[in-house]
């Protein structure tokens, strides 16, 4: 009759084991939210991000302050734009054919686009073809994507996961086998697997959506401040899916691989500090798209190539973008090359960032529950007395 009743009214035998299994992700979040640890961290990482938003927002008025130049000497600025048409006519004016075919396509003022390397192009135009455009935004936007790139690569999708996952994940386990309390918690009727993914559970619960709010707040102040026509700067929305996305995995990944290592050995932070500096050097490497086959053994390169792919479905134009700006000179020296050399180009168009997308994430999904299965054999072999 017990079983039976115990059936009918839903408490039954896996009904109390999912309850002990929620009730080590609630534990583990009670313990989080109550630490001065963590709310340091968590501070810390607010203020960076809001410290580097101060500076862009400085970098972007200085950008449109830059002094418009007549480049073509009609006494008018800015009257040709970079999308390869001959907007004030000067070009079509011309009375010979090799001057306004000088880049030899065959078509009169026009832009010759050549493929080079890894989805980025080589831009020709014709003599007074875009020859006049508005500085001011191109520097503007140049700042603003290698500012998205690069503070969505390095911040947000790598150090913010790096710094919760250290100090947050690696004790994880390890604090309860020190203060003796994993005995409570191994003695319920539960799997060692299930203990560990309830506290990493327990730790995504707090730390995925404080990174979530801080990719969202970002996103909406810079599409405050970023250059554009309108109120809010609604194209970059795909780059900050992007960016939060791959933050997440990473996190994800840094928190279940430091979680292991503090349950080898009592000092198992010293290995997660020499795995973050070694994701460090590959992150240094891979911000501006380097790439070699060492780098496939570090998990942000991967987080960073879901960034670099998301630019050719958020910015279509970003190739383009970035050959135009290498020709336009201004009194003191270029255009800032920011747009550039924080990008990776994945080659291949549109279909070549979705398959680098999803290859990308393909690797950190699989990386995950490989790394958990280690860690529930290293557990279970644990004795807890």
């Amino acid at each position: 009759m017990n079983g039976a009743g115990d059936r009918l009214d839903g408490t039954g035998v896996w009904r109390r084991l999912d309850r002990k299994a929620l009730a080590i992700i609630e534990f583990t979040t009670g313990q989080l939210r109550k630490r001065l640890s963590t709310w340091v961290v968590l501070s810390t990482c607010l203020l960076v991000v809001l410290l580097v938003t101060l500076i862009y927002s400085q970098a972007i008025r200085e950008a449109e302050a830059i002094p418009l130049v007549d480049n073509d000497g009609d006494g008018r600025f800015s009257e040709d734009g970079i999308g390869g048409g001959d907007e004030d006519h000067d070009c079509t004016n011309q009375t010979l054919r090799s001057q306004r075919d000088a880049n030899l396509d065959g078509i009169d003022c026009g832009v010759r686009e050549i493929p080079v390397e890894d989805g980025r192009i080589q831009r020709y135009a014709d003599r007074l073809v875009d020859e006049d455009p508005n500085e001011q935004f191109l520097e503007s936007e140049s700042i603003h994507r290698g500012f998205v790139l690069t503070f969505g690569k390095i911040v947000l999708a790598f150090l913010i996961p790096l710094i919760l996952a250290l100090f947050l994940a690696t004790g994880l386990v390890r604090d309860e086998i020190e203060r003796e309390t994993i005995h409570y918690i191994a003695g319920k009727p539960l799997d060692r697997s299930e203990i560990l993914v309830g506290r990493l559970l327990g730790f995504l619960a707090v730390t995925a959506p404080y990174l979530a709010i801080m990719v969202i707040l970002e996103g909406f102040i810079i599409s405050l401040i970023a250059p554009g026509d309108g109120f809010i700067r609604i194209q970059d929305a795909p780059m900050w899916l992007a960016i939060a996305g791959a933050g997440m995995l990473l996190l994800t990944a840094y928190a279940c691989l430091f979680c292991i290592f503090g349950i080898i050995h009592r000092f198992g932070m010293v290995g997660a500090i020499g795995i973050s500096l070694w994701e460090a050097m590959m992150a240094a490497i891979t911000i501006g798209g380097g790439s070699s086959a060492i780098t496939r053994l570090s998990l942000v390169s991967w987080s960073n190539k879901i960034i670099d792919a998301s630019v050719m479905l958020a910015w279509p134009d970003h190739p383009t973008f970035i050959a135009a700006i290498e020709d336009v000179q201004i009194p003191d020296g270029e255009i800032s090359q920011a747009a550039s050399e924080s990008w990776g180009a994945p080659g291949f168009g549109e279909m070549g960032a979705l398959a680098s997308v999803g290859a990308s994430i393909m690797v950190l999904l699989v990386f995950i529950p490989t790394v958990l299965l280690i860690g529930r054999s290293i557990l279970t072999s644990k004795e807890f007395a």
